[in-house]
């Protein structure tokens, strides 16, 4: 069969779509990536015994996934991907929501977006904190939050294989996704009696200073364009703008 199911990549298939992925960066001068070894699970299609369409699928929490996918230019409009999707969308749960990410250089993306029925929900920021940036923080004063007290809380849970750790404290929570190569950082939120004290400053510290002390990787997470105040604290806890992209919800 051409449409095949992976739960991990191997180094045949990472290099395969490695060159899958630079043809498509050439001709759309596409800013965007593929996340070779931090999905949850990926649908190829083959051709030769080459990779000529991929997706990745990345549940970002329990009923929300990020589905990221690149076909070969000369391989285009061929149903590829769509075969790719349906075998992907068997793999979720029900009433999973599907979110789609663009920077709007691929005229045939927004194209099979349009077809698919997919809308245009917000927009949306990538943001990395470097290893080193992570390894650096360690080592600021942490300061001392004035509507709480007391260390946060850690637990963890296997979600498809991948370890979710969950920080409560300071009057909210935090959940990160540990993948092989990278952190993926999500679902920040600070109850609104403990919010405008810095409490989640000093939860995201706390979170990231642990992090470290774990194995020091990227740490990776996307905030809406329109949440300047959660912008503003990524920005001055080391985070760095990677890419800028529109997110369609399916």
């Amino acid at each position: 069969m051409p449409a095949v199911f992976a739960s991990r990549l191997n180094s045949s298939q990472k290099t395969s779509i490695t060159s899958l992925v630079a043809a498509c960066q050439k001709k759309d001068s596409l800013l965007l990536s593929f996340p070779l070894g931090e999905a949850d699970f990926y649908t190829l299609y083959y051709l030769n015994h080459t990779v000529v369409s991929a997706a990745a699928f990345t549940m970002n929490g329990t009923d929300a996934c990020d589905c990221t996918a690149f076909t070969a230019p000369a391989y285009r409009n061929q149903g590829f991907f769509s075969r790719l999707f349906a075998k992907g969308l068997r793999r979720l749960p029900e009433e999973t929501e599907l979110f789609f990410y663009t920077d709007g250089r691929c005229r045939d993306t927004e194209y099979v977006l349009k077809a698919l029925g997919a809308e245009c929900v917000s927009k949306e920021h990538m943001m990395e904190l470097a290893p080193q940036d992570l390894a650096a923080l360690a080592e600021r004063p942490a300061g001392k939050p004035s509507a709480a007290t007391g260390s946060p809380a850690v637990s963890e849970q296997i979600q498809d294989g991948v370890p979710i750790l969950t920080w409560r404290g300071f009057g909210g929570c935090v959940s990160v996704a540990c993948h092989s190569e990278s952190y993926y950082l999500y679902g920040l939120e600070i109850a609104p009696e403990f919010r405008g004290n810095g409490n989640g400053r000093r939860l995201l510290f706390e979170t990231l200073v642990s992090l470290c002390t774990r194995r020091c990787m990227p740490v990776r997470l996307q905030v809406s364009g329109s949440n300047d105040t959660a912008l503003s604290l990524y920005k001055k806890t080391g985070f760095r703008i990677t890419e800028t992209l529109f997110c369609y919800l399916y």
